[in-house]
């Protein structure tokens, strides 16, 4: 492998990698909010 396409190679792989931590870490932060979101659902129609 050359070095430009080592490079390029590095460069995409860092770059998709911190996308899907992204996307992972948003996921699971809407995912609490949803389930926040039913239990104030279930405080409020309990009251």
């Amino acid at each position: 492998m050359t070095s430009p396409m080592r490079l390029t190679f590095f460069f995409s792989l860092f770059t998709f990698t911190v996308f899907y931590v992204a996307l992972l870490w948003n996921r699971v932060r809407l995912a609490r909010l949803a389930e926040r979101v039913e239990e104030l659902k279930m405080k409020l129609m309990a009251a």
